[in-house]
């Protein structure tokens, strides 16, 4: 688990909370938020993984965010979004 500063409450929308690195031989990684982000909140930059702040953030109601994040390489993220044939 990566634990990324605290952000402050008023940062505003685009502000950069972290980045994940992941790394593969001779291929693209796509990053992507899977879990942890149901109110939208935070998106990722697909190719950089640089995370950043959507909406702004309400801390009254959400104290802390836990993410999950996932780094695929961009051939398993296609063969994914390929329709099967009939």
């Amino acid at each position: 688990m990566i634990r990324f500063p605290p952000v402050k409450e008023l940062s505003p929308v685009g502000t950069a909370v972290g980045t994940i690195l992941a790394a593969a031989m001779n291929q693209t990684i796509f990053y992507s938020i899977v879990g942890g982000n149901e109110q939208g909140r935070f998106k990722v930059n697909n190719s950089t993984g640089v995370i950043y702040i959507a909406h702004p953030l309400d801390y009254e109601n959400v104290t802390s965010y836990i993410l999950r994040v996932q780094a695929d390489s961009l051939g398993v993220v296609m063969s994914n979004l390929r329709v099967p044939s009939k």
